[in-house]
């Protein structure tokens, strides 16, 4: 008997991670890759860090530089309440022994973060508003 390594297909892309979340699709499968605005995900079989309106449990996939809080469903536009999706983001990182977060925008949080995973670097771009 031989084992295959069998690639998940990528089957559909969301223009935005909003789109995603706000979608009621089926599932593809656990270990199906989905995306949506420049960002993937995993589905997984439940506990993800992000779901969609339908249920479906997602992981978030490190890009190349890191995780990006905005593909945990934050706007970042400085007036939208991020919170949720912040702590979305927080506990996936709490879960890994190193990460990058990448904040790319202006984020608006009702709670206090709290991280614990022990290598971590936090990256903060913002640009263009005073």
């Amino acid at each position: 008997m031989s084992l295959t390594k069998v690639t998940p297909a990528l089957t559909g892309e969301y223009k935005t991670v909003a789109d995603l979340l706000a979608s009621t699709e089926a599932s593809r499968g656990v270990g199906a890759i989905w995306e949506a605005g420049g960002f993937r995900y995993s589905e997984v079989a439940s506990s993800g860090d992000v779901a969609t309106a339908g249920g479906i449990q997602l992981d978030v996939l490190a890009g190349e530089g890191g995780y990006t809080v905005k593909a945990f469903g934050a706007v970042g536009d400085g007036v939208t309440d991020d919170t949720a999706a912040l702590q979305s983001m927080v506990s996936a990182v709490n879960a890994l022994n190193s990460a990058r977060v990448i904040f790319n925008g202006y984020f608006k949080t009702t709670q206090k973060l709290s991280f614990t995973c022990p290598n971590l670097a936090l990256d903060f771009v913002v640009t263009g508003k005073d």
